[in-house]
């Protein structure tokens, strides 16, 4: 075989050289690494960053809202928060600023972030500002009107007061006023049970100032003006006191102490005392000037001008006061009258803390001929407010009251199974008194003056009064929330929520 020339062979290896390309991209990947790594760097970097702004807004965010929240210094609140809160890795606060403007606070931060990758192209920091404002707000939810309200209020109304009550259920003229009587009683009621059609009857009443004159009947005639006061067909109150007062005892007058004795003054001395005891048929001369009872006295005489008697409790059976004595006083306690007593004569009647009884229908006090008397019942004790009363289921009876110049009374008169009249004159005053008789006559010129005996029964049926009142509606109070949000800033800016970083 023969050599070739030189110069071809030259030829042949450079054509070949050129032709050749095994090995070119390793070339290119050695050129493109550079840029390639700087691009990741950047990644990394510019992830990092974004992380910083993040937490540097979060952090801001919470500043501002804290410092909107307090009434006063708001700038500095926000500062100080932010300053509590930890600085993130590797990043370094170059500035910050807070303002407020009324109820707005704003905020300002600048930081840098430390580069890990871009160091490499000389790249070593990254800037991060990021900004926030928040506003106190007030939400005012207006009140609304309430509808009115109605409230029921219902009252127990207690029953007026009874003066007189005339129990007899069925008689004509169970209450009988002739003549000028004046009755002055504003405060209380006089009640008749009769249901008869001539259940009262009134004939030239003078006047009659109750509350009311309750008939359950009728009362006819009228003779003269009819007063006002009296109402016929009215539910005039059952007898509170029926089976409710104290049983008495009565005792037997054995007539062993003295019988049929006469006492005088120049042998007994002007002053006596007759120790207790039972008598019988006892007389007192005059010139005595006083003398004073106890015991029980059977068929007794009083008499004696200018004689004051002074007397205790006891049984007393057919008494004549007769004229002369200047005074009869009763101590306090209870004292039974048996029989026929008389008062007579222009004597003064003294007693407080008494009560009277009697045992039968034949027993009764009549008071004749200008008896000044003023008797008052117990305050306490088994008697207590009990000035007269009667054995009860007594038949009826009659007795009168003749002449008495000035009567004052206080206490329950309770004569039941009586027919009492008041006559000539009769001036009473009863203060504090409740009276109760079977039937009643007032004759003649009288003058009477009650008021109610407080706690005596003595009164109507209470009633239960229902009103209504209405309550105009209110407003209800204006309802205030406040709350601190986060808003845009009032001028333009990188804003709230928001910020930015770069080189």
């Amino acid at each position: 075989m023969l050599a070739e020339p030189l110069e071809y062979v030259k030829m042949t290896l450079l054509e070949r050289f050129r032709s050749d390309d095994r090995g070119v991209a390793m070339v290119l990947f050695a050129l493109a690494v550079l840029p390639l790594s700087m691009a990741a760097g950047a990644a990394v970097d510019y992830t990092r960053a974004a992380q910083a702004r993040s937490a540097l807004q979060s952090e801001l965010d919470s500043a501002v809202l804290s410092g909107a929240g307090q009434e006063s210094g708001r700038a500095d609140a926000a500062k100080a928060m932010l300053e509590s809160f930890a600085t993130p890795s590797g990043v370094t606060i170059t500035s910050k600023s807070f303002t407020e403007n009324g109820d707005r606070v704003s905020g300002t931060v600048q930081a840098v972030v430390q580069t890990a990758m871009m160091r490499i192209v000389n790249i070593d920091t990254m800037d991060v500002s990021v900004s926030s404002t928040a506003q106190l707000q007030t939400d005012v939810k207006e009140g609304v009107n309430e509808p009115d309200k109605v409230i029921k209020h219902e009252t127990t109304v207690p029953g007026n007061p009874v003066c007189i009550l005339v129990k007899n259920a069925t008689a004509g003229q169970a209450l009988l006023i002739n003549s000028s009587v004046r009755i002055t009683a504003p405060g209380c009621e006089m009640h008749v049970r009769s249901t008869s059609n001539s259940a009262a009857t009134l004939n030239n009443v003078d006047s009659v100032n109750m509350r009311a004159v309750c008939i359950k009947g009728k009362a006819s005639p009228w003779n003269g003006v009819k007063p006002a006061s009296f109402v016929q067909n009215c539910p005039a109150i059952d007898d509170p006191y029926a089976g409710t007062l104290p049983s008495v005892t009565v005792a037997n007058n054995n007539c062993s102490t003295k019988n049929g004795q006469s006492y005088d003054a120049n042998s007994s001395g002007k002053n006596l005392v007759l120790a207790s005891g039972d008598y019988c048929n006892i007389n007192f001369n005059s010139g005595f000037t006083s003398i004073t009872l106890s015991g029980n006295y059977k068929g007794l005489n009083l008499s004696g001008n200018g004689t004051a008697y002074t007397l205790n409790p006891g049984v007393y059976e057919n008494v004549n006061i007769n004229s002369g004595p200047s005074v009869v006083t009763f101590n306090p306690g209870l004292y039974i009258w048996k029989g026929t007593t008389n008062w007579n004569s222009g004597i003064r009647f003294v007693g407080n803390g008494v009560t009277f009884y009697y045992p039968d229908a034949n027993s009764y006090i009549q008071i004749n001929s200008q008896a000044q008397i003023d008797l008052r019942a117990p305050t306490s004790g088994p008697y207590n407010g009990i000035l007269f009363f009667e054995a009860p289921n007594l038949s009826s009876s009659s007795f009168s009251v003749n002449g008495a110049v000035n009567q004052h009374f206080e206490g329950l008169i309770y004569w039941p199974s009586r027919h009492v009249t008041f006559n000539a004159q009769s001036n009473v005053t009863a203060d504090k008194v409740a009276l109760v008789v079977d039937k009643l006559t007032l004759n003649a010129g009288m003058n009477w003056k009650f008021e109610p005996a407080a706690g005596t029964g003595m009164t109507t049926p209470g009633r239960t009064e229902t009103t209504y009142e209405t309550i105009p509606g209110q407003k209800s109070p204006d309802m205030i929330a406040k709350s601190v949000r986060l808003v845009e800033p009032e001028a333009p800016s990188s804003g709230s929520g928001g910020g930015e970083f770069g080189k």
